[in-house]
């Protein structure tokens, strides 16, 4: 799945519209084009999940920290195409990765010789955390706490009334106006899958301290 920059060409994968009608259905799969390219899954033009931006050995937002036992993620960003693609670590192994249009989910099956059938190995999204957007801006989901959607030290939900009724998708706001004059900055967080980088920038020069004074310019 990618890109050729050359030619503006797109590689993704769509679902089945249905088990018995291999017509295009509306949950796709693909790349997102941007500085940060990152595994994108739609419904229709809608983003429904994503990976996070690749750091070299995965998606950032994936949940699996380990290295995958089965297949190795390959990830090409070059001035001539971007593109992901998996090779099997096993060579003997039957793999393949079916896109469910019922659930929405991404499955990948590996087949059992000895039962002769297919058996789900891995599937995205995972959990209601998983999902895009699904706390509304600047909050954060953790399915450990009840509820799961919590907004950013900081902030307030949006809605009081919708927030306590389980119901995030205004998300939450400032408590009040920012002031790096009277001591604001930055919070770390770990743990947590990045926000959206589809508008951020990226310095392959720019140091953590040196980003941070970037970052405090624009208060926008």
């Amino acid at each position: 799945m990618g890109w050729d920059l050359r030619t503006g060409h797109e590689r993704c994968l769509t679902a089945w519209n249905k088990s018995d009608d291999p017509s295009p259905g509306d949950f796709s799969r693909g790349i997102e084009l941007h500085v940060n390219s990152e595994l994108v899954m739609r419904k229709g033009s809608q983003e429904y999940y994503k990976a996070g931006p690749y750091n070299g050995q995965r998606f950032s937002g994936t949940e699996i920290s380990r290295p995958n036992p089965v297949a190795v993620t390959i990830f090409v960003f070059n001035e001539k195409e971007v593109y992901m693609s998996y090779c099997l670590k096993n060579k003997s192994l039957i793999s393949r990765v079916f896109l469910n249009q019922t659930d929405y989910t991404t499955q990948r099956f590996i087949w059992s010789e000895d039962t002769q059938t297919w058996n789900l190995y891995s599937y995205m999204p995972r959990d209601f955390c998983d999902t895009y957007g699904c706390c509304g801006a600047y909050s954060y989901c953790d399915n450990t706490q009840l509820p799961p959607c919590q907004c950013l030290e900081g902030f307030e939900p949006k809605s009081p009334s919708k927030w306590s009724s389980m119901d995030w998708s205004q998300g939450c706001v400032r408590k009040k106006p920012l002031n790096y004059q009277q001591g604001d900055g930055f919070i770390q967080y770990q743990n947590l899958k990045l926000p959206d980088v589809a508008h951020s920038w990226m310095s392959r020069s720019m140091n953590l301290k040196e980003c941070q004074n970037k970052c405090l310019q624009n208060c926008s």
